[in-house]
């Protein structure tokens, strides 16, 4: 089961710990823009909604930025996904 915990949420962020573990699908969802921060090394694949994907290896320490993004995610790799999400809010 796709863990989530919300550690802050105020009128400028919200961040979340999201925890993945291997073989499981996170459902189609919308980030308005945010930063993805990752705790562990992982391999992903990303699903967008017209059907196309992109698998993704990242490193313990990246941080990514978007703008905004709709997709499902997968944990394909052999470790849990352990990620900070930080959505940033106008």
């Amino acid at each position: 089961m796709v863990e989530k915990k919300v550690l802050l949420d105020n009128d400028r962020v919200k961040i979340i710990e999201i925890k993945l573990s291997v073989g499981e699908k996170m459902p189609m969802h919308t980030h308005s823009a945010y930063v993805a921060y990752t705790m562990n090394p992982a391999k992903v694949k990303f699903t967008f909604p017209d059907g196309s994907s992109r698998i993704a290896e990242i490193a313990k320490g990246q941080a990514t930025y978007s703008d905004g993004i709709t997709h499902e995610i997968e944990n394909i790799g052999s470790t849990d996904v352990l990620n900070l999400d930080i959505e940033l809010k106008s």
